[in-house]
C-alpha cells in the first residue's frame, strides 16, 4: 500500500499566478514554511519555500475568493506531484486539493512554540 498525502500550514509568499485552460483554472502559488526549535537553549528559525497547485474546482473556488493572496495563511490539503516548468524541467509541486483560509485568531494561525533539538 502507497500514501501520497501533504497537510501543510503556511502563508502565501507571493500573488497567485491564475491560469485558464478550456474548461478549468487553476492557480499556482508560494507557500512559506516556518520551523522552530530550541538548540543551547536558544530559538533557531528555518524557513522554506514550497511550490503549489491547485486545479480544477479548488483552483476556480480560490480564483474567486478575494481572501486569497499574498500573506494569506492558509491550510493545505493535497499531495505531491511533479509539473515541468517554464524551461521544460520537471519540478516537485503541492498538488492542493483542499484549501483553507485560515482567519485570523484561528488555531492554525497560533504562535507555535519551539520544539528541544533540532526538527528532521
Amino acid at each position: 500500500m502507497y500514501l501520497n498525502k501533504v497537510i501543510l500550514v503556511g502563508d502565501i509568499s507571493d500573488d497567485p499566478k491564475l491560469s485558464k485552460y478550456a474548461d478549468s483554472e487553476n492557480i499556482f502559488f508560494n507557500l512559506r514554511l516556518e520551523r522552530k526549535w530550541l538548540k543551547d537553549g536558544e530559538e533557531q528559525t528555518s524557513t522554506m519555500f514550497v511550490r503549489c497547485i491547485a486545479e480544477g474546482p479548488s483552483g476556480k473556488r480560490l480564483a474567486a475568493d478575494t481572501t486569497f493572496g499574498k500573506g494569506a495563511n492558509v491550510t493545505i490539503d493535497g499531495s505531491i506531484g511533479v509539473k515541468k516548468n517554464q524551461d521544460g524541467k520537471w519540478d516537485m509541486v503541492v498538488r492542493a486539493t483542499w484549501v483553507t483560509i485560515n482567519t485570523p485568531g484561528s488555531r492554525a494561525q497560533g504562535e507555535t512554540q519551539p520544539a528541544e533539538g533540532f526538527p528532521f
